[in-house]
C-alpha cells in the first residue's frame, strides 16, 4: 500500500486518521508542524501527504508549493475546516501542487476513498512503498 504522511496540528484528529489508514494496510507517520513535516517530504519517501492548510511552522499551502521542487512525486491532500475556503480559490483542487481539498469533518472511509483515488491517479506506486 502506500507511504502517508499526515500534518495536522490536530494531534488527536492525526492519530485517528493514522490509526485508520494504518488498519486498511498503509503506512503511516504523523506530524504536527509545517516545518516538520517538510523536514521528512525532504529525507523521506511518502506517496501521500495529507496536510491541514493552517499549521504552525507552515501550513499545508506552504508545503504544496514546494512540491514541484523538493518533492515532485509526492501527491497532496489538503484538508481544511474552513468552509469558505472554495469562495477564494479558483483552481480544482483549491491549492497550487494539491491534488485535491478536503473540508472537514472527514470520516475514515471518505478518507480512505479518497486515498484509493489518489493513488489511482497516480499510477503504479513505487516499489519502495510496498
Amino acid at each position: 500500500m502506500a507511504r502517508i504522511l499526515i500534518a495536522d496540528d490536530d494531534e488527536d484528529l492525526a492519530w485517528a486518521w493514522s490509526r485508520a489508514l494504518t488498519s486498511r494496510g498503509h503506512s503511516c507517520t504523523t506530524v504536527h508542524t509545517g516545518r516538520d513535516a517538510r523536514a521528512l517530504l525532504e529525507s523521506s519517501f511518502f506517496d501521500i501527504l495529507i496536510a491541514d492548510i493552517l499549521m504552525p511552522n507552515g501550513g499545508g499551502v506552504l508545503l504544496a508549493a514546494f512540491r514541484d521542487a523538493l518533492y515532485p512525486d509526492v501527491r497532496i491532500l489538503i484538508v481544511t475546516g474552513a468552509a469558505d475556503f472554495a469562495e477564494w480559490s479558483d483552481s480544482e483542487s483549491g491549492v497550487k501542487g494539491a491534488e485535491k481539498i478536503l473540508f472537514k469533518p472527514i470520516d475514515n472511509d471518505t478518507l480512505a476513498a479518497e486515498i484509493d483515488h489518489t493513488l489511482q491517479n497516480r499510477g503504479t506506486i513505487r516499489a519502495s512503498a510496498s
